[in-house]
């Protein structure tokens, strides 16, 4: 009762278990205010883990509906100053009791001397300050020789904004804002304003003080005082030390203002801030973009800030002058500026709200942007993007921790997330664009987003972590070609989008990188795969294959393909309306991407429709000056910009009814009545022949192709296929020419394959032909992806050679039957050449009457194949490309030192077909194989060569006696890094490339930059 009669806050010691027995008198005090601190024992803090007898778990949770305030201090160290707390809080108004859990071996620690202040410290709580008050208050400033003046929210919260204006002025203090203000009490543009403090001397309404960063030290240096004013008992109760005033703000500093004396000592100047320039380099950097909003905004515009680490920027460089301009998170919590934002504008109808919000911030209340859609409440929501959390980042380096993990935003596009709520937005990385997009969203009464990127983003900040390869192991499947070709590279960059494409490419040549890009990697020539190490500038990979997408024109006559839409999956999406592709699937290609074969203007095997071409195409192309272009020759419009005419392209965002569909070539239509041009002196096709080159086409990667347009053909309603054998290739060339002659129309597809070839497809072959039979050619790319990931699983143990699955695989093809058909087989056993020739079903009768014409009715060298036939012989042709390469993996030789590849084009008057080797060359060579496309009289050899045979050699001689034939080289494989371009070819390419940023050294040309 003695607490109760003095109405001074009194101690009272209880043991744990004897609270229950006070339960009751705590129940009088709280209804009687009686200013009453209560401590209670508790068990020693080694013995509370264990929760020994006597040990009171959760202490302070019993006694709380009963107190004002109940706590058991985290250490020994905070038993002081909560026992001072809860003497300020017991005996402030409205007074009562508050309980204080101390573990009993708390107090044989010793003091530390900051806890003096706790002795210093006064609490006075009246909403009028007294007369004597303000006389104690003055007179301790007025004598005073400095005095800091530090404000917080209360002040902007209380409308006491002109008070504290009028006390600074009064006093001519400098004035600081207090440490993470969620509202700014003074304007930021007065000549006092200093901008942040973290620790200072004379507090009002702000926390004294609330910092997240602990360093050692003590609150204020010696002979310094506090005078702190607050709104807030609590905050009063919880400082450390100092005069705390709990009152009416406005009030306090309007009377202080007349009795204090201005420091007539003190020289307050505005600290200075140079205005940033003008933002260049594809970034706005935020102390720029806080210069263009003070010009920009309208006045009486209010912030809502969560870019935590440009904080500082923003209070030095944005003109915060009228009360309630500005908010921040109090505690800290992500996830408030947007919602808030949308609060704030409800609540001020007439002023604008910006919402300023950092790239990792803005992904705690995203949603918030719904709202705003829907009620079309017009809140300017600014995201500055950096691609990183900058203030976990700054907070890594203050607990000195390396490699943090989560400290990057991937490149998150904030754009399309606010498109997908109903919300405007655009992304902008100069002065210009802002100034046209805040000036468009000011002028709207929708709600609008804008991404400023803020900072140069790094290759992994714009991409997922899975998205982007480094390490050796990753990326070994991309750096080696399917034959031949290996080097290094950086990086495998693997983008998801046509526009994440161009990102690529835009970092790729901002940067000065090399840029390879690959779509499956099926290339025989190494065209699609870093070649050595000697490039001057680092390499970057680029893999499409997750950039699918096609889409059907004109009642599907014409389709547009993306960069990782294969050929197979083009067949299978026409098959429903029965229209197919330029080409099918290769022997050399299978998984083969649709713009592959146009960059390399591939021939394949359907030869009534030449090699891939088109005038039609979307590509990036860098012009002799380094700049980056996105060309749209689609014939379709898009748009203007490289994101909008992607995002459009990829959503099908165009009219139909605009598409220009005749205008332009879009395939090699003339090819048919060049094949039949038996005498002349030149090949059907070839790699660079101009007659097929044209931006896109044939540009051998010198171009970055986001998309082609081209012909689909009508499918025809049956097929069948003759099996033409023969041993003298005189005579399959001649009837090769009787048939070109004779025939009405061109078969739809002409294919040779020696007997060499043939055993060597069924002998190491066979998995192949038999994978495409089971699971379809579409699954191929995968089951090569599959087999590399269990490559690596081997290659981590010693016990195991690096090519143990291939010569798993060799022993399954070994045991297994070699599922070829009877007649096949016999055929194989009897000839030498065997040709396969593809008709329309009404074309059928018209071949067998040639076949009986030309071979004198005799039947024993041709016969019409059954579906089970014409399946298993074709299924032959298309695996024998990869024979030789899987002999050569199972039995650990090197194809990049020992297989030697020919792909070439005969003259069409040639009278041989076979490279006839002479005999010293002949003898170099271990194994070889040969087929073709017979029509277009394009060959394609390998050459297995013994050990320690000069391969360089062998090829120079061979094509020296291909060149005596008048044959051009490569035919459809493009150069590679294994044929040199010819002068005309190598004119067209530094045309497409000055700078030599893409694919440089394709054609043995110069992997220099500019070409030097």
């Amino acid at each position: 009762m003695k607490a109760r009669s003095l109405e001074l806050p009194m101690g009272m010691l209880k043991q744990r278990d004897k609270r229950r027995n006070a339960m009751g008198a705590l129940s009088n005090a709280w209804n009687s205010h009686t200013p009453l601190v209560i401590t209670a024992g508790q068990q020693t803090r080694t013995m509370m883990g264990v929760e020994a007898l006597l040990t009171n778990i959760e202490a302070a949770q019993l006694p709380k509906p009963l107190v004002k305030w109940s706590h058991e201090p985290a250490i020994a160290n905070e038993v002081p100053h909560a026992i001072s707390r809860a003497i300020h809080i017991a005996g402030a108004e409205a007074a009562g009791p508050v309980y204080v859990s101390i573990p009993y071996n708390d107090w044989d620690i010793e003091v530390d001397g900051e806890n003096e202040h706790l002795l210093k410290k006064n609490v006075t709580s009246s909403q009028c300050l007294s007369e004597q008050d303000l006389l104690f208050i003055s007179h301790k400033i007025n004598s005073a020789q400095k005095v800091a003046l530090v404000l917080g929210t209360d002040v902007d919260r209380q409308f006491a904004n002109l008070s504290a204006i009028r006390f600074a002025e009064a006093l001519n203090v400098p004035v600081w804002v207090a440490p993470s203000s969620p509202r700014c009490p003074f304007p930021t543009t007065h000549a006092y304003f200093q901008g942040i403090l973290p620790a200072s001397i004379a507090v009002f309404g702000a926390p004294v003080f609330r910092y997240h960063q602990y360093e050692p030290g003590q609150y204020l240096s010696e002979h310094t005082e506090l005078i702190a004013f607050t709104c807030d008992i609590q905050e009063a109760a919880r400082a450390a030390m100092g005069l705390c005033y709990v009152s009416d703000l406005g009030d306090s500093l309007t009377r202080l203002s007349q009795k204090v004396h201005a420091k007539t000592d003190t020289v307050v100047h505005r600290h200075t801030i140079e205005l940033s320039q003008p933002s260049e380099n594809g970034y706005i950097k935020p102390e720029r973009l806080f210069d263009m909003l003070n010009i920009l905004a309208p006045d009486g515009t209010i912030y809502t800030n969560e870019s935590t680490s440009t904080t500082n920027a923003l209070w030095d460089r944005l003109s915060l002058t009228e009360q309630g301009s500005y908010y921040f998170a109090a505690a800290g919590g992500l996830g408030f500026a947007m919602p808030a934002a949308i609060g704030v504008q409800l609540a001020h109808k007439t002023r604008r709200v910006v919402a300023l919000i950092g790239d990792g911030s803005a992904n705690y209340s995203i949603t918030a942007l719904w709202t705003a859609a829907q009620y079309k409440i017009p809140v300017i929501f600014i995201i500055l993007k950096n691609g990183t959390y900058g203030a976990l980042r700054w907070f890594a380096g203050v607990l000195n921790a390396e490699h943090v993990p989560g400290m990057d935003v991937p490149d998150i596009d904030f754009t399309h997330i606010a498109k997908g709520y109903g919300v405007d937005a655009c992304s902008v990385t100069n002065d210009s664009d802002f100034i046209s997009a805040f000036n468009k969203a000011v002028d709207s009464e929708q709600p609008t987003l804008i991404e400023v990127v803020t900072a140069e983003l790094k290759l992994h900040q714009l991409f997922n972590p899975q998205q982007i390869l480094i390490e050796d192991v990753d990326k070994s499947f991309y750096l080696k070609g399917f034959r031949v070709g290996k080097g290094d590279a950086l990086a495998v960059v693997i983008p998801y989008s046509l526009f994440q494409l161009w990102q690529v490419i835009e970092f790729g040549v901002k940067h000065n990188l090399i840029i390879i890009l690959q779509a499956s990697n099926t290339g025989v020539t190494g065209g699609s795969t870093p070649h050595s190490n000697d490039y001057d500038r680092e390499v970057i990979v680029v893999s499409t294959m997750k950039l699918k997408g096609m889409q059907l024109l004109d009642d599907a006559k014409q389709v547009i393909a993306f960069p990782g839409t294969t050929l197979t999956e083009l067949e299978n999406a026409l098959k429903p309306h029965q229209r197919e592709p330029h080409s099918v699937i290769g022997s050399s290609c299978i998984g083969a991407s649709v713009i592959g074969g146009i960059c390399n203007n591939s021939g394949g095997s359907l030869i009534r429709r030449g090699p891939a071409y088109t005038e039609k195409s979307l590509f990036a192309q860098v012009d002799g000056s380094g700049k980056l272009k996105l060309i749209n020759h689609l014939g379709i419009y898009l748009g203007e910009d490289p994101e909008e005419i992607l995002r459009n392209l990829e959503q099908k965002n165009y009219d139909l009814q605009k598409v220009n569909l005749v205008h332009g070539k879009i395939w090699a239509e003339n090819y048919a009545k060049t094949l039949r041009d038996i005498t002349s002196p030149t090949a059907t096709r070839y790699n660079g022949n101009p007659e097929y080159l044209h931006e896109s086409s044939g540009c051998s990667g010198k171009l970055v192709v986001f998309a082609v347009r081209l012909p689909t053909f009508e499918a025809a309603e049956e097929a069948t296929t003759y099996f033409i054998s023969s041993n003298n290739e005189t005579e399959l060339i001649d009837l090769r020419r009787y048939l070109l002659t004779e025939m009405t129309t061109l078969p739809s597809q002409a294919e040779y394959i020696h007997r060499h070839a043939f055993d060597l497809t069924q002998r190491y072959a066979k998995h192949m032909y038999k994978a495409i039979d089971i699971w379809g050619a579409e699954k191929i790319p995968a089951l090569f992806k599959f087999k590399a990931h269990i490559d690596q699983f081997f290659r981590k143990f010693p016990l195991f050679p690096n090519n143990f699955t291939d010569r798993l695989i060799q022993l399954f093809n070994r045991l297994t039957p070699s599922w070829i058909e009877p007649r096949l087989q016999a055929s194989n056993q009897q000839y030498e050449h065997h040709l396969m020739i593809k008709v329309d079903q009404q074309q059928s009768d018209e071949l067998r009457e040639l076949l009986n014409h030309f071979f004198n009715g005799s039947k024993d060298q041709f016969f019409q194949c059954t579906k089970a036939e014409e399946k298993n012989a074709f299924l032959i042709r298309f695996a024998v490309g990869g024979c030789v390469v899987y002999y050569c993996e199972s039995t650990g030789i090197d194809p990049n030192q020992r297989l030697v590849s020919f792909d070439v084009a005969f003259r069409r008057n040639d009278d041989c077909w076979s490279i006839d080797l002479p005999d010293y060359l002949k003898q170099q060579v271990m194994m070889e194989s040969c087929c073709g496309h017979f029509f277009c009289f394009v060959s394609h050899q390998d050459y297995l060569l013994k050990e320690n045979v000069d391969a360089i050699q062998f090829k120079h001689d061979v094509l020296a006696y291909l060149e005596q034939r008048g044959a051009k080289y490569p035919a459809e494989h493009n150069v590679g890094h294994l044929y040199k371009a010819s002068l005309d070819y190598q004119i067209h390419l530094k045309e497409l490339d000055p700078t030599n940023s893409f694919n440089p050294g394709i054609g043995k040309t110069s992997k220099y930059k500019h070409w030097h």
